[in-house]
């Protein structure tokens, strides 16, 4: 193993764009539904600014309405969707389409697992491979769907309050950004670090002082050291195992759809084990400043993304 440093700021990022998808073959959703906003009294509570990794598994659902208590779930993760920014894991039924609807608030969606579709033209639902992940500008009308006879996951992060209300039509050109993971084009974090960390840009850009989000791939057998940021953070582990606490002997190893909220300046290191690579998607409220946050990458470097 060797030890490198981070840059200051990260100067590689690609955003994937694609048109919404087609129809899948064969695939039936149920009919759409009405979108109404949720009433303020059902609204999660909003969780507590501390920092939490929560396991697949031990993800505690909420009704997202009251009276539709088989409808879509929800774990906010932090924040809340009545008063503005959140971050939120939802759960939504299998062959369950939610109908046209728009949102003022531009906001981030990532398949913690098969089956989940958002798109944002006329057409049917076609599921998006687990790991997919998307930029929805507000305003925008769009449609999501769970494909399959199995629940669908998706970790969200809204930049304001969610107001979701039924939309009649599509826009003409679309601006709906999607990153497919059969398609990703992996950049590295730092080109002199071939064998360290990739990433797949989503929105914005770790450089800026505003929110961006990212898909990211650890080599197996990669960690950092303990360090903090100055901006806060939230992620979901979408495969690989991979672990995060705050040091070598605290150390929590997830399963896939786990999710965590590091709160800014909050110590904390990431590990990734030594059978396979780890990918997770995440988000950051500013800046990356990481010139502190040391690599200890393996000495072969990976192979190519394919």
């Amino acid at each position: 193993m060797r030890s490198l440093l981070f840059p200051a700021v990260l100067s590689l990022a690609i955003v994937g764009c694609a048109k919404s998808p087609e129809a899948v073959e064969g695939s039936n959703p149920a009919p759409a539904e009405p979108v109404v906003e949720a009433p303020a009294e059902t609204a999660p509570a909003k969780s507590a600014s501390v920092s939490r990794t929560v396991l697949a598994d031990d993800i505690a659902w909420t009704p997202f309405k009251e009276d539709d208590p088989d409808g879509i779930q929800i774990h906010i993760l932090t924040g809340n969707p009545q008063e503005g920014p959140f971050v939120a894991v939802v759960k939504m039924p299998a062959n369950h389409t939610v109908g046209l609807h728009v949102h003022s608030a531009n906001f981030v969606g990532a398949a913690l697992t098969e089956g989940f579709a958002h798109w944002a033209t006329d057409g049917e639902a076609e599921a998006l491979p687990i790991g997919s992940a998307f930029y929805q500008p507000g305003g925008e009308p769009h449609n999501d769907a769970c494909v399959g006879n199995e629940p669908c996951v998706l970790l969200a992060f809204f930049d304001n309050k969610m107001d979701s209300v039924p939309a009649e039509a599509v826009v003409e050109n679309p601006q709906l950004q999607v990153v497919r993971s059969d398609a990703i084009e992996w950049k590295l974090f730092n080109p002199k670090m071939p064998n360290g960390p990739q990433i797949a840009m989503i929105k914005g850009s770790p450089a800026e002082d505003l929110m961006w989000s990212a898909l990211v791939k650890f080599p197996a057998g990669m960690e950092t050291n303990v360090h903090t940021h100055s901006a806060n953070f939230a992620g979901g582990l979408i495969s690989g195992p991979h672990s995060r606490g705050t040091g070598p002997d605290s150390l929590q190893a997830m399963t896939p759809g786990s999710v965590w909220w590091e709160v800014k300046n909050t110590a904390h290191m990431e590990k990734c084990g030594e059978e396979a690579p780890c990918i997770f998607v995440g988000t950051m409220d500013g800046k990356m400043d990481q010139s502190a946050v040391e690599i200890k990458a393996p000495e072969e470097a990976p192979a190519p993304a394919e």
